[in-house]
Protein backbone atom coordinates (compact mmCIF):
# COMPACT_ATOMS: atom_id res chain seq x y z
CA UNK A 1 0.00 0.00 0.00
CA UNK A 2 1.41 3.70 -0.73
CA UNK A 3 -1.53 5.63 -1.55
CA UNK A 4 -3.06 7.80 0.49
CA UNK A 5 -6.85 7.79 1.29
CA UNK A 6 -7.29 11.74 0.73
CA UNK A 7 -8.27 13.63 4.11
CA UNK A 8 -12.00 14.21 3.31
CA UNK A 9 -14.84 11.94 1.85
CA UNK A 10 -17.37 13.07 0.33
CA UNK A 11 -20.36 13.93 2.54
CA UNK A 12 -23.12 13.09 0.13
CA UNK A 13 -25.25 10.04 0.41
CA UNK A 14 -24.76 6.57 -0.38
CA UNK A 15 -24.73 4.87 -4.10
CA UNK A 16 -28.21 5.45 -5.45
CA UNK A 17 -31.39 3.41 -3.94
CA UNK A 18 -31.52 1.73 -7.30
CA UNK A 19 -27.84 0.16 -7.18
CA UNK A 20 -27.91 -3.14 -5.77
CA UNK A 21 -24.72 -1.89 -3.45
CA UNK A 22 -26.45 0.42 -1.16
CA UNK A 23 -27.95 -2.68 0.43
CA UNK A 24 -25.40 -4.70 1.01
CA UNK A 25 -24.24 -5.14 4.53
CA UNK A 26 -20.78 -4.01 5.58
CA UNK A 27 -19.66 -7.89 6.21
CA UNK A 28 -20.23 -8.14 2.16
CA UNK A 29 -18.89 -5.15 0.91
CA UNK A 30 -15.64 -5.63 3.19
CA UNK A 31 -15.45 -9.12 1.43
CA UNK A 32 -15.96 -7.76 -1.60
CA UNK A 33 -13.15 -5.05 -1.36
CA UNK A 34 -10.77 -7.39 -0.14
CA UNK A 35 -10.04 -8.32 -3.84
CA UNK A 36 -9.51 -4.69 -5.01
CA UNK A 37 -6.11 -3.44 -5.28
CA UNK A 38 -4.77 -0.42 -3.96
CA UNK A 39 -5.11 1.99 -6.53
CA UNK A 40 -9.07 0.78 -7.04
CA UNK A 41 -9.49 0.73 -3.31
CA UNK A 42 -8.02 4.25 -2.49
CA UNK A 43 -10.73 5.04 -5.16
CA UNK A 44 -13.69 3.52 -3.45
CA UNK A 45 -13.14 5.35 -0.21
CA UNK A 46 -14.58 8.45 -2.14
CA UNK A 47 -18.26 7.14 -3.21
CA UNK A 48 -19.42 7.69 0.63
CA UNK A 49 -18.81 7.95 4.20
CA UNK A 50 -19.89 4.40 4.31
CA UNK A 51 -17.62 3.07 1.72
CA UNK A 52 -14.61 5.00 3.38
CA UNK A 53 -14.53 3.59 6.40
CA UNK A 54 -14.96 -0.05 5.07
CA UNK A 55 -12.55 0.56 2.27
CA UNK A 56 -9.57 2.21 4.45
CA UNK A 57 -9.19 -0.52 7.15
CA UNK A 58 -8.37 -3.05 4.57
CA UNK A 59 -6.25 -0.23 2.70
CA UNK A 60 -4.30 0.20 5.50
CA UNK A 61 -4.36 -3.00 6.99
CA UNK A 62 -1.17 -3.68 5.02
CA UNK A 63 1.68 -0.90 4.31
CA UNK A 64 4.30 -1.78 2.01
CA UNK A 65 6.61 0.85 0.55
CA UNK A 66 9.67 0.72 -1.37
CA UNK A 67 11.12 3.36 -2.85
CA UNK A 68 14.44 5.16 -4.52
CA UNK A 69 15.15 8.19 -2.15
CA UNK A 70 17.25 10.81 -4.72
CA UNK A 71 20.09 12.88 -3.83
CA UNK A 72 17.99 15.74 -3.55
CA UNK A 73 14.59 16.85 -3.33
CA UNK A 74 13.82 20.03 -5.71
CA UNK A 75 13.43 22.99 -3.97
CA UNK A 76 10.06 24.82 -3.14
CA UNK A 77 11.01 27.97 -4.30
CA UNK A 78 13.19 29.94 -6.99
CA UNK A 79 16.97 30.61 -6.44
CA UNK A 80 17.15 28.59 -3.53
CA UNK A 81 19.85 25.27 -3.34
CA UNK A 82 18.11 21.96 -3.65
CA UNK A 83 16.67 20.71 -0.11
CA UNK A 84 17.74 17.67 1.51
CA UNK A 85 16.71 14.19 -0.02
CA UNK A 86 13.61 12.90 1.66
CA UNK A 87 11.54 9.56 0.99
CA UNK A 88 8.52 11.46 -0.17
CA UNK A 89 6.14 8.50 -0.08
CA UNK A 90 6.69 7.24 3.09
CA UNK A 91 6.34 10.81 4.76
CA UNK A 92 2.96 11.15 3.03
CA UNK A 93 1.54 7.94 4.12
CA UNK A 94 2.84 8.53 7.99
CA UNK A 95 1.46 11.61 7.85
CA UNK A 96 -1.92 10.04 7.10
CA UNK A 97 -1.44 7.35 9.60
CA UNK A 98 -0.19 10.43 12.20
CA UNK A 99 -3.38 12.46 11.64
CA UNK A 100 -5.59 9.44 11.64
CA UNK A 101 -4.75 7.62 14.48
CA UNK A 102 -8.08 4.93 14.14
CA UNK A 103 -5.91 3.88 11.27
CA UNK A 104 -2.81 2.94 13.22
CA UNK A 105 -5.49 0.68 15.06
CA UNK A 106 -5.92 -1.21 11.67
CA UNK A 107 -1.96 -1.64 10.87
CA UNK A 108 -1.08 -5.13 10.67
CA UNK A 109 1.69 -5.46 8.27
CA UNK A 110 4.08 -2.42 8.38
CA UNK A 111 7.16 -2.72 5.60
CA UNK A 112 9.71 0.38 4.89
CA UNK A 113 12.36 -0.43 1.93
CA UNK A 114 14.51 2.45 1.38
CA UNK A 115 17.49 2.46 -1.35
CA UNK A 116 19.44 4.91 -0.46
CA UNK A 117 22.85 4.52 -2.14
CA UNK A 118 23.43 8.20 -3.49
CA UNK A 119 21.85 9.91 -0.38
CA UNK A 120 23.81 13.26 0.39
CA UNK A 121 22.09 14.22 3.45
CA UNK A 122 21.86 10.44 5.28
CA UNK A 123 20.96 12.78 8.62
CA UNK A 124 18.33 13.70 7.48
CA UNK A 125 16.70 10.66 6.91
CA UNK A 126 18.20 9.46 10.28
CA UNK A 127 15.92 11.98 12.11
CA UNK A 128 12.63 10.68 9.86
CA UNK A 129 13.63 6.98 10.68
CA UNK A 130 13.76 8.20 14.37
CA UNK A 131 10.43 9.95 14.43
CA UNK A 132 9.17 6.53 12.82
CA UNK A 133 9.68 4.08 15.15
CA UNK A 134 9.87 6.82 18.13
CA UNK A 135 6.51 8.52 17.76
CA UNK A 136 4.48 6.32 14.84
CA UNK A 137 5.10 2.59 15.28
CA UNK A 138 4.32 2.09 18.82
CA UNK A 139 0.99 3.53 17.73
CA UNK A 140 0.04 0.50 15.96
CA UNK A 141 -1.13 -1.60 18.66
CA UNK A 142 -2.26 -4.48 16.84
CA UNK A 143 1.23 -4.71 14.69
CA UNK A 144 1.54 -8.54 13.83
CA UNK A 145 4.77 -8.07 11.11
CA UNK A 146 7.30 -4.81 10.59
CA UNK A 147 10.31 -4.85 8.68
CA UNK A 148 12.24 -1.79 8.57
CA UNK A 149 14.89 -1.66 5.58
CA UNK A 150 16.34 1.55 5.29
CA UNK A 151 19.71 1.53 4.01
CA UNK A 152 21.35 4.15 6.31
CA UNK A 153 24.19 1.90 8.10
CA UNK A 154 26.38 2.71 5.36
CA UNK A 155 26.18 6.78 5.68
CA UNK A 156 25.90 7.08 9.28
CA UNK A 157 28.94 7.62 10.95
CA UNK A 158 30.27 5.21 13.82
CA UNK A 159 28.78 7.58 16.77
CA UNK A 160 25.45 7.71 15.80
CA UNK A 161 24.36 4.44 15.13
CA UNK A 162 22.97 3.63 18.37
CA UNK A 163 20.45 5.96 18.46
CA UNK A 164 17.23 4.21 17.20
CA UNK A 165 14.68 3.95 19.46
CA UNK A 166 13.70 0.46 21.06
CA UNK A 167 10.04 0.39 21.08
CA UNK A 168 7.45 -1.96 21.90
CA UNK A 169 4.36 -3.39 19.94
CA UNK A 170 2.61 -6.30 21.90
CA UNK A 171 1.36 -7.93 18.98
CA UNK A 172 4.44 -8.35 16.99
CA UNK A 173 5.44 -11.62 15.78
CA UNK A 174 7.32 -10.86 12.32
CA UNK A 175 10.45 -8.84 13.11
CA UNK A 176 13.11 -7.97 9.60
CA UNK A 177 15.43 -5.79 10.18
CA UNK A 178 17.94 -3.86 7.61
CA UNK A 179 20.55 -1.05 7.34
CA UNK A 180 20.34 0.28 10.65
CA UNK A 181 23.83 -0.70 12.07
CA UNK A 182 22.47 -0.66 15.63
CA UNK A 183 22.42 -3.56 17.99
CA UNK A 184 18.56 -4.74 18.07
CA UNK A 185 19.16 -6.72 21.56
CA UNK A 186 17.02 -4.09 23.47
CA UNK A 187 14.30 -4.42 20.91
CA UNK A 188 13.82 -8.08 20.92
CA UNK A 189 13.96 -7.85 24.53
CA UNK A 190 10.62 -5.65 24.49
CA UNK A 191 9.25 -8.56 22.03
CA UNK A 192 9.02 -11.61 24.29
CA UNK A 193 6.28 -13.18 21.83
CA UNK A 194 8.53 -12.61 18.68
CA UNK A 195 8.33 -15.76 16.59
CA UNK A 196 10.24 -14.75 12.84
CA UNK A 197 13.41 -12.45 13.14
CA UNK A 198 15.10 -11.29 10.32
CA UNK A 199 18.92 -9.46 10.27
CA UNK A 200 19.92 -8.19 7.36
CA UNK A 201 23.40 -6.63 7.42
CA UNK A 202 24.28 -7.16 11.22
CA UNK A 203 27.45 -9.32 11.87
CA UNK A 204 28.00 -9.25 15.60
CA UNK A 205 26.49 -11.40 18.68
CA UNK A 206 23.69 -10.30 20.37
CA UNK A 207 23.73 -9.95 24.35
CA UNK A 208 20.69 -11.38 25.20
CA UNK A 209 19.59 -12.81 28.31
CA UNK A 210 18.15 -17.02 28.18
CA UNK A 211 14.35 -15.65 29.16
CA UNK A 212 14.57 -13.36 25.65
CA UNK A 213 12.37 -13.99 22.99
CA UNK A 214 11.55 -17.19 24.18
CA UNK A 215 9.11 -18.24 21.16
CA UNK A 216 11.78 -17.93 18.29
CA UNK A 217 11.10 -20.39 15.66
CA UNK A 218 12.40 -18.93 12.52
CA UNK A 219 16.08 -16.69 12.36
CA UNK A 220 17.55 -15.55 8.97
CA UNK A 221 21.19 -13.61 9.34
CA UNK A 222 24.67 -14.11 10.01
CA UNK A 223 25.96 -17.27 11.35
CA UNK A 224 27.99 -15.27 14.40
CA UNK A 225 24.91 -13.60 15.03
CA UNK A 226 22.96 -17.00 14.64
CA UNK A 227 25.48 -18.71 17.14
CA UNK A 228 24.38 -15.79 19.99
CA UNK A 229 20.60 -15.81 19.13
CA UNK A 230 19.64 -19.77 18.83
CA UNK A 231 21.08 -21.34 21.96
CA UNK A 232 18.07 -22.58 23.81
CA UNK A 233 15.53 -21.13 21.77
CA UNK A 234 12.91 -23.56 19.83
CA UNK A 235 14.12 -22.47 16.41
CA UNK A 236 13.64 -25.35 13.41
CA UNK A 237 14.11 -23.09 10.93
CA UNK A 238 17.67 -21.46 9.80
CA UNK A 239 18.44 -19.24 7.04
CA UNK A 240 22.24 -18.28 7.12
CA UNK A 241 23.58 -15.17 4.79
CA UNK A 242 27.10 -14.21 4.66
CA UNK A 243 30.70 -15.66 3.80
CA UNK A 244 30.57 -19.49 2.72
CA UNK A 245 33.22 -19.89 6.21
CA UNK A 246 31.52 -21.00 9.51
CA UNK A 247 33.62 -21.43 12.20
CA UNK A 248 33.06 -25.19 14.58
CA UNK A 249 32.46 -22.95 17.30
CA UNK A 250 29.86 -21.10 15.62
CA UNK A 251 28.09 -24.38 14.65
CA UNK A 252 28.45 -26.08 17.54
CA UNK A 253 26.40 -22.98 19.20
CA UNK A 254 23.83 -23.25 16.63
CA UNK A 255 23.29 -26.83 17.24
CA UNK A 256 21.90 -25.99 21.07
CA UNK A 257 18.15 -25.34 20.02
CA UNK A 258 15.68 -26.51 22.59
CA UNK A 259 14.32 -28.07 19.40
CA UNK A 260 15.99 -29.63 16.35
CA UNK A 261 16.71 -27.32 13.30
CA UNK A 262 14.71 -28.75 10.22
CA UNK A 263 14.97 -26.84 7.57
CA UNK A 264 18.38 -24.53 6.39
CA UNK A 265 18.48 -22.33 4.01
CA UNK A 266 22.04 -21.57 2.72
CA UNK A 267 20.99 -20.15 -0.54
CA UNK A 268 22.00 -16.61 0.59
CA UNK A 269 25.71 -17.80 0.50
CA UNK A 270 27.95 -19.83 -1.34
CA UNK A 271 28.57 -23.01 -0.29
CA UNK A 272 31.07 -25.80 -0.52
CA UNK A 273 31.27 -29.44 0.04
CA UNK A 274 33.36 -29.14 2.69
CA UNK A 275 31.14 -26.51 4.72
CA UNK A 276 28.10 -29.11 4.78
CA UNK A 277 29.89 -31.89 5.85
CA UNK A 278 30.80 -29.34 8.57
CA UNK A 279 27.28 -28.51 8.91
CA UNK A 280 26.18 -32.50 8.80
CA UNK A 281 28.39 -32.91 11.96
CA UNK A 282 26.10 -30.53 14.10
CA UNK A 283 22.69 -30.34 12.21
CA UNK A 284 21.92 -33.60 11.59
CA UNK A 285 18.13 -33.54 11.96
CA UNK A 286 18.18 -31.12 8.59
CA UNK A 287 15.01 -32.44 6.75
CA UNK A 288 14.92 -29.99 4.01
CA UNK A 289 18.41 -28.41 2.85
CA UNK A 290 18.32 -25.73 0.45
CA UNK A 291 21.85 -24.43 -1.06
CA UNK A 292 23.77 -22.50 -3.45
CA UNK A 293 26.96 -23.87 -4.59
CA UNK A 294 29.75 -22.24 -5.06
CA UNK A 295 30.67 -22.27 -9.02
CA UNK A 296 34.31 -21.46 -8.61
CA UNK A 297 34.54 -24.61 -6.35
CA UNK A 298 32.32 -26.87 -8.91
CA UNK A 299 32.21 -25.73 -12.05
CA UNK A 300 36.07 -27.45 -13.17
CA UNK A 301 34.29 -30.67 -11.24
CA UNK A 302 33.17 -31.85 -14.76
CA UNK A 303 31.29 -31.40 -17.56
CA UNK A 304 28.18 -32.35 -17.25
CA UNK A 305 25.39 -31.47 -14.41
CA UNK A 306 25.19 -34.77 -12.65
CA UNK A 307 29.06 -35.66 -12.35
CA UNK A 308 29.21 -31.58 -11.22
CA UNK A 309 26.72 -32.36 -8.11
CA UNK A 310 28.53 -36.25 -7.44
CA UNK A 311 31.00 -34.57 -5.10
CA UNK A 312 27.77 -34.04 -2.60
CA UNK A 313 26.97 -37.65 -3.09
CA UNK A 314 29.19 -38.17 0.38
CA UNK A 315 28.16 -35.08 1.72
CA UNK A 316 24.60 -35.61 1.79
CA UNK A 317 24.93 -39.33 3.28
CA UNK A 318 25.59 -37.36 6.62
CA UNK A 319 21.98 -36.16 6.70
CA UNK A 320 20.54 -39.10 7.83
CA UNK A 321 16.76 -37.37 8.15
CA UNK A 322 16.93 -35.37 4.81
CA UNK A 323 13.64 -35.42 2.82
CA UNK A 324 14.18 -32.55 0.52
CA UNK A 325 17.21 -30.86 -1.55
CA UNK A 326 17.30 -27.61 -3.12
CA UNK A 327 19.74 -26.41 -5.37
CA UNK A 328 19.50 -22.79 -6.37
CA UNK A 329 20.96 -21.30 -9.36
CA UNK A 330 23.98 -19.04 -8.11
CA UNK A 331 24.24 -15.58 -8.56
CA UNK A 332 27.94 -16.81 -10.14
CA UNK A 333 26.16 -18.18 -13.24
CA UNK A 334 23.68 -14.92 -13.33
CA UNK A 335 26.99 -12.83 -12.96
CA UNK A 336 28.39 -15.16 -16.25
CA UNK A 337 25.74 -14.12 -18.24
CA UNK A 338 25.55 -10.85 -17.55
CA UNK A 339 29.78 -10.69 -18.65
CA UNK A 340 29.30 -13.00 -21.46
CA UNK A 341 26.48 -11.11 -23.08
CA UNK A 342 28.39 -7.57 -22.78
CA UNK A 343 31.15 -9.40 -24.79
CA UNK A 344 28.35 -10.88 -27.47
CA UNK A 345 25.51 -8.50 -27.22
CA UNK A 346 23.22 -11.39 -29.62
CA UNK A 347 23.23 -14.10 -26.64
CA UNK A 348 20.10 -15.08 -25.63
CA UNK A 349 20.31 -18.09 -23.91
CA UNK A 350 23.05 -20.11 -21.61
CA UNK A 351 22.87 -23.27 -20.41
CA UNK A 352 25.09 -24.33 -17.54
CA UNK A 353 26.66 -28.11 -16.63
CA UNK A 354 24.15 -28.10 -13.61
CA UNK A 355 21.83 -28.17 -16.04
CA UNK A 356 20.03 -24.53 -15.21
CA UNK A 357 19.09 -22.61 -18.52
CA UNK A 358 19.17 -18.78 -18.26
CA UNK A 359 16.77 -16.75 -20.58
CA UNK A 360 17.62 -12.81 -21.46
CA UNK A 361 13.96 -11.40 -21.59
CA UNK A 362 12.19 -8.18 -21.77
CA UNK A 363 14.32 -5.41 -19.45
CA UNK A 364 17.58 -6.94 -19.63
CA UNK A 365 16.71 -9.53 -16.51
CA UNK A 366 18.35 -13.22 -17.00
CA UNK A 367 15.40 -15.66 -16.02
CA UNK A 368 17.11 -19.16 -14.68
CA UNK A 369 15.18 -22.35 -15.30
CA UNK A 370 15.27 -25.45 -13.22
CA UNK A 371 12.65 -28.14 -12.82
CA UNK A 372 9.76 -26.70 -14.59
CA UNK A 373 10.68 -23.71 -12.10
CA UNK A 374 11.89 -20.15 -13.07
CA UNK A 375 13.11 -17.49 -10.70
CA UNK A 376 14.89 -14.23 -11.77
Amino acid sequence: MALAVPPSAPSGPAPPSRSPAAYLPNETLAAIFEYLLPPALARTALVSRRWRAIAERILYSTVVIAETIPRTSPAPFKNMPDAPAVPSRTLRCCETLSHNPHLADVVRRFHLRWETESVESPAFLLVIAQNIMQTLIPTFTHLESLELLLGLAPHIPEGFREHFPAFTVPSLRHLSLGGMGDSPAQLLRNHPGLLHFKLADYHAPLALAPADVPRLVSFRGNPVTAASILPGRPVHWLSLVGWEFVTEQDLARIAQTSTPIRTLDLSAMSVTPILLRDISRHLSSIEFLRVKLALRHTLHFALSGIRLLAALTTVLGEFQELRALDLSPTNAEQQLCLSWMRACPSLRRITFPSKTEWTLVDGGFWIAEMQGCSSR
